[in-house]
Order: structure tokens, then C-alpha cells, then sequence
């Protein structure tokens, strides 16, 4: 397997199995999650608290995204790359560290010596999308307590690391303790998947989910080719890339953050123009008016956004998937208290709304 980026590694641990290098390529392996046989199917979210999960709809619980990958894949474990809040994705973290302004969403976790990160999970497959040089050092993965796996993160130019991991669907995984701790000099962690043995749900598709959002985010606030980097991880020869673009909330209502209209369809056009490929679709999912009283932090009317959204997709043939025609323009009793972030009701319109668009389309069917 080769990563895309000269500055990333990937490496993947296999739950009851103990890893060893491989003496051939990875992806001659037919069992390996890689093999080129299968396709591997990712899809990634990208937005703010509104697909993350805000107050009480959280990551945990039934927002629209994680509605959207159990529709596709069993017991979905979504990925993550907001690492300035793992709280919120129940993920303890102890000793030194930082937040680098690097990775998806411009919150990578830069650990130091002696700190760690630890979770509970089910995985039969735990991989880490990290930089590698001459300054990094090395992590080592315990399952349990018990010594799991070692990562070393230093190294001029990129190599890549072959696993001869076992994709165990069959096994009866019970939830385990993983903690991936930092031995010497630091190691900066960019992106944490998690998949579980029932993440085929199609025969010979592989899916894979990865969530790209930061509360109170816009279109600026993240980088979209390590966005397109991260996702491609588990590209192979047969692999589809969806990228559900649903920025846009802040970028009208924030008053921080916001932009014009014209400043908004330019950012639309930036991910698209950096995410849309010959394996890749980018789909735009345009944000709901939010409550009247919300009205007075628009730079310009909301309708304005809008209209230009839909005509700029119109014009690249980008799906666009329009959140006020789902919620039928209604817009009391689908917010929380605040007034602009989704209740479980409104996350489960769009579920169904979302779904029902791409399977018009022929898109993302669930068979």
C-alpha cells in the first residue's frame, strides 16, 4: 500500500491477533481489510456541531450521521479527527500534550513523552493516520494492559508499514481497553479510526467512517486535502470515496466566522474543487434556515446563500441535498433551545431525508 502523502503513516492493529511485518506486499494478503478484491467504501462527514452532535444529540447518540453509517454498515464505528474535544468521544487523555493547528479539521494531538490516550472500543481493527520524521518518536498500543502493538513515528522519508493483519469478522470480540501511550520524543496523531467485526455489511464492500467536524467550525476552519489524505488511507484499487459536505451553518449565522454569499459559494468550490476525483463524489448538503431571532447575525438575507449554492452546484452536477425542503421549510420544534442546533427529531428527518435523496440518485445505496 502506498500513502499519498510523504509525511503520514497508517498502521493497523488486529484485535486477538498478535502483528508481525509482513514479508510480502499487504495487499497480496486475501484476507487482509486492504485486499483489492473487496471495495472500500469510505465516507466521510464533514461539518460542525450539527453533524458532530451537539448537547443532547452527541456522537454517541442517534444524530443524523451516525443514523447514516448503521444504515450502511452494522454497528458503524466512525472515525475521528477533532482531537481538541475528546471528551465528547469518550476518549481519556493523561500527561502532557497539545493541539496542533495540522490534520482534517486543524486539531491534530501532538503527545509528549509519558502521555497517553485510552477508550473502550470493540474494534477488531484500531489505525492511526500520524506525521513522521526526524523529530518523532515512538507509541506503543496495549489491549487490556497487555502489549498490542509499537508504532515508530521517526523517520526522514516515508516508509511504508506493512501488517499481516487478519480482518476477523467472525470473531466474538468482547470490549476491551486500548491505550496508545507516548515512549519518547512526540508523536502527532492525526486521524483515529475505529472499525468493528461487523463493518461488512455488503459482500465484498468494506466500509469505513470518518467524521471531519469541530463545533462553531465554517468552511475556513478546516484543510480540505488532509481532509482528501486522511480518507484515502484505505484507498485501493477499487475504492469510492463520499465526501457529505455539510458546512455552512457558521459560515452564515456565526458572527465571528461569517461570510458573504458570494465568499460562501468560493468555499464550496475550494472543497470541491480539492475532494472531487475520478473515485470521489463530493455532495453538498445545504443547511436549514435557522430560527427568526437568529436572522439578525446575516450578513445578507438567508435565501441569498442559498440560491447560490444550489446554482454554483447546479453548474458542477454536485449533488445537492437541501435540508429546508426535508424539513419542509418547518423550522419550530426541529431545533434545540438554542435555536440553530438539531433536536433527535429534526437529526432523524434528515436521516431519512438524505437517504431517500441518494437512493433516488443511485448513490450510496443500501441494498
Amino acid at each position: 500500500m502506498t500513502l499519498s502523502h510523504s509525511s503520514r503513516a497508517l498502521i493497523f492493529l488486529i484485535g486477538l491477533l498478535s502483528l508481525s511485518c509482513c514479508k510480502k506486499s499487504a495487499i497480496e494478503s486475501n484476507e487482509h481489510i486492504l485486499d483489492p478484491t473487496q471495495t472500500n467504501i469510505i465516507v466521510v462527514g464533514i461539518g460542525d456541531s450539527n453533524l458532530e452532535g451537539s448537547n443532547s444529540v452527541g456522537v454517541s447518540e442517534q444524530n443524523w450521521f451516525n443514523l447514516f453509517a448503521n444504515s450502511l454498515s452494522k454497528d458503524a464505528f466512525i472515525g475521528l479527527t477533532n482531537f481538541n474535544d475528546l471528551d465528547r468521544y469518550a476518549i481519556v487523555i493523561n500527561g502532557s500534550y497539545s493541539i496542533s493547528n495540522s490534520g482534517p479539521t486543524n486539531s491534530s494531538l501532538l503527545l509528549q513523552p509519558g502521555s497517553s490516550i485510552s477508550f473502550k472500543s470493540m474494534s477488531n481493527i484500531i489505525s492511526l493516520v500520524y506525521d513522521r520524521g526526524k523529530d518523532y518518536g515512538n507509541l506503543e498500543i496495549t489491549r487490556n494492559g497487555k502489549l498490542y502493538s509499537s508504532v515508530n513515528a521517526n523517520g526522514i522519508e516515508q516508509k511504508d508499514i506493512l501488517m499481516d493483519g487478519r480482518n476477523l469478522l467472525n470473531s466474538d470480540l468482547q470490549e476491551a481497553v486500548f491505550e496508545i501511550k507516548c515512549l519518547n520524543n512526540p508523536v502527532l496523531i492525526k486521524s483515529l479510526y475505529k472499525t468493528g467485526t461487523e463493518q461488512r455489511s455488503l459482500e465484498n464492500e468494506n466500509y469505513f467512517f470518518l467524521r471531519a467536524c469541530v463545533s462553531g467550525s465554517s468552511f475556513r476552519s478546516f484543510l480540505p486535502l488532509e481532509i482528501k489524505n486522511a480518507a484515502n488511507v484505505f484507498s485501493n484499487t477499487k475504492s469510492k470515496v463520499f465526501y457529505l459536505l455539510a458546512l455552512g451553518t457558521n459560515s452564515m449565522y456565526n458572527p465571528f466566522i461569517r461570510q458573504s454569499s458570494d465568499q460562501y459559494v468560493e468555499s464550496v468550490n475550494e472543497y470541491y474543487a480539492t475532494l472531487q476525483s475520478s473515485n470521489s463524489t463530493v455532495i453538498y448538503i445545504m443547511p436549514p434556515r435557522a430560527e427568526p431571532s437568529l436572522d439578525k447575525y446575516l450578513i445578507e438575507p438567508y435565501d441569498n446563500y442559498h440560491e447560490k449554492a444550489l446554482a454554483f452546484c447546479e453548474s458542477k452536477n454536485i449533488p445537492f441535498i437541501d435540508i429546508s425542503n426535508i424539513t419542509k421549510n418547518k423550522i419550530s420544534g426541529i431545533y434545540q433551545s438554542d435555536g440553530v442546533h438539531y433536536n433527535a427529531q429534526m437529526h432523524k428527518l434528515i436521516f431519512d431525508g438524505i437517504e431517500a435523496f441518494l437512493n433516488s440518485k443511485k448513490i450510496l445505496q443500501r441494498q
